[in-house]
């Protein structure tokens, strides 16, 4: 009963939650050019709002922008 439970965290959350870090880092070291890029970009604008709002998970945007390779 708990080792499904398990699979499903570490299936869902804990890969969600490596690619917002994966994200994260990369965001905090291009600041500058990652508000330029959603300032001019309704897209990754959007992509981010998703994200916030909780309607999109990390994995599904970044599939979906084809940003990482899983």
């Amino acid at each position: 009963m708990f080792t499904d439970y398990f699979r499903i965290i570490e299936k869902d959350i804990c890969r969600d939650i490596k690619i917002s870090l994966m994200l994260t880092k990369v965001f905090y070291s291009s600041v500058f050019l990652f508000y330029n890029l959603l300032k001019k970009n309704d897209n990754y604008f959007y992509a981010c709002c998703r994200i916030l709002r909780g309607e999109r998970t990390y994995k599904e945007i970044a599939e979906r922008l084809k940003i990482l390779k899983f």
